[in-house]
């Protein structure tokens, strides 16, 4: 732990020094509030023990003066030969975390504070942590369960459609079999095919998201997947786009379903090259294997174990954060009418939880967008 002595006896600072250093805490030590302000305005300390009796000022006016010039204050124990509980409370107003006497054990009261206090500050980070992960889980929860009733409104629909996209499809061929290709209506004819095979295409990607499709996973060589992926992908990718590819290959297997993982990887690929389009750019596609040993808080929802991550990084403009909690929603986007469904991301989110994984965003409005896809490696 590293500490500032702010003492200007010169006995009490090496008595202080050896003690906290014979504890392991890293000590640093300055005589007066000028040279705590100095030394603060370059350097960073875990905790800060304050003499109120300095030289040149008393505490209360050394820690004004750091909030006067916005220095970062770390937490502080005051100590003082003035048994004021005026003082005390003063202090405590400003963020003290202890009090200590100046008298005959005063020393040993100031190392035992210092012990008390580093334990309160751990266990306050530890609880920071754990809320911040709670609230992690909590909102994928929320997004799980939201997924899982629009998926069951959705499910239903997309199955009716299909076969009504069945009729249409079918009749529409059998019509431009009757007919010349060269008739006004055959043109028409293909035209209302088209539109029907795009909306067909929809309706699988609604199926694909709502996970109705029953197709079981198995044990997959993932990596032949991935690539076969990147492959049929590039022929979408704008061409002042770059793609570089890094993939560690070690015959990862993974629970599959290989025509979904090809579906959420091109999915990202085309995201990430639309996201490029105007302006060019590179598109970074990286595979590796990661270990995670304790709950992650890019990925709290996962257990321990060994996992392969699927990168899919843009050098676009980045994601808004304002819609960032809004980027897995069905049929959220904001590309122009006709460029997409909305259902690109959704269907990457259906696909990867359906596998047992997770999905997770990076970005910030400017500096692109990295999407990470972790899935759990089998032996």
């Amino acid at each position: 732990m590293k500490i500032l002595i702010i003492e200007d006896d010169e006995g009490i600072r090496e008595l202080l020094r050896d003690e906290l250093e014979e504890y392991g805490h890293k000590t640093f030590c300055v005589q007066s509030g000028k040279e705590a302000a100095a030394w603060l305005e370059n350097h960073s300390a875990y905790l800060m023990l304050l003499d109120y009796g300095l030289p040149d000022m008393n505490g209360k006016e050394l820690i004004n003066e750091l909030k006067k010039k916005t220095i970062p204050i770390p937490d502080f124990i005051v100590a003082t030969g003035q048994g004021d509980e005026r003082i005390a409370v003063d202090m405590m107003k400003l963020g003290a975390r202890d009090y200590v006497i100046k008298d005959a054990h005063f020393i040993d009261m100031l190392i035992q504070a210092v012990a008390r206090v580093n334990k309160e500050i751990e266990n306050e980070n530890k609880l920071k942590a754990a809320e911040k992960a709670l609230s992690q889980m909590e909102d994928k929860l929320r997004q799980a369960h939201k997924m899982e009733a629009i998926g069951t409104i959705t499910g239903g629909i997309a199955h009716d459609f299909n076969n009504i996209l069945s009729i249409i499809i079918g009749n529409t061929e059998l019509a431009m079999d009757n007919i010349p290709q060269w008739h006004p209506a055959y043109l028409n004819l293909h035209e209302i095919k088209n539109a029907g095979m795009r909306a067909a295409d929809i309706v699988k990607q609604l199926l694909s998201f709502t996970r109705k499709t029953g197709q079981a996973l198995k044990p997959v060589k993932i990596i032949p997947v991935i690539r076969d992926s990147i492959h049929m992908v590039k022929s979408a990718i704008a061409l002042n786009v770059e793609m570089q590819i890094n993939i560690f290959d070690s015959g990862q297997t993974v629970l599959a379903n290989p025509a979904h993982i090809n579906q959420a990887v091109m999915n990202l690929c085309i995201n990430a090259s639309q996201a490029m389009e105007d302006t060019g750019g590179i598109l970074n596609i990286i595979v590796e294997n990661i270990i995670i040993d304790t709950p992650s808080n890019n990925f709290p929802e996962l257990q321990a174990g060994e996992y392969i991550k699927i990168i899919v990084k843009d050098t676009g403009s980045g994601i808004n954060p304002d819609i960032m909690n809004r980027i897995f929603d069905p049929y959220f986007t904001t590309k122009e009418v006709g460029k997409g469904s909305g259902m690109g991301l959704a269907v990457v989110y259906g696909i990867v939880i359906n596998h047992r994984g997770c999905v997770n965003v990076d970005s910030q409005s400017g500096s692109g967008a990295c999407f990470s896809i972790l899935l759990p490696l089998v032996k």
